[in-house]
């Protein structure tokens, strides 16, 4: 189950990566705003990281990433 729900935000991830858009909800908790991502109230900017206990994740924002 956690590898699901770590998978779910790696693949929201990938979405901010095809968008153009500056502001971007995503059904799951995730949005990307002026190059931050807000997930669990949580706001971190572009680069940043923050490890969560409950469930067991390490999550990074890559809110300007670009496709090559």
């Amino acid at each position: 189950m956690k590898t699901i729900v770590l998978w779910a935000v790696i693949a929201l991830g990938g979405v901010s990566r095809m968008s153009t858009a500056d502001h971007q909800n995503h059904p799951y908790g995730v949005s990307f705003e002026n190059g931050a991502c807000t997930y669990r109230n949580i706001t971190l900017r572009d680069g940043y990281s923050e490890p969560f206990q409950f469930p067991c994740e390490y999550w990074t924002c890559n809110a300007t990433a670009k496709n090559n």
